[in-house]
């Protein structure tokens, strides 16, 4: 099943992420080769990251497709 940005859009634990430098730190702390041009959406407990989806772009249209990595 496909997800959507409009599928999480009221899950407010889930923080966009657009910084570059930031999606980078994160894709490396995931073990997952970066991925230029895209942002994240991404939850965080325990200074661990629970969820985390990506989407290609920095501006999230909710009708924009979204690949969950964690």
């Amino acid at each position: 099943m496909q997800m959507i940005i409009a599928d999480i859009q009221d899950r407010p634990e889930l923080v966009l992420v657009t910084d570059s430098q930031d999606v980078e730190q994160t894709y490396y702390y995931l073990g997952i080769p970066v991925k230029e041009g895209h942002s994240l959406f991404a939850s965080v407990g325990d200074g661990e990251y629970i969820e985390v989806y990506e989407f290609e772009g920095t501006v999230p249209y909710l009708y924009k497709e979204l690949t969950r990595l964690k």
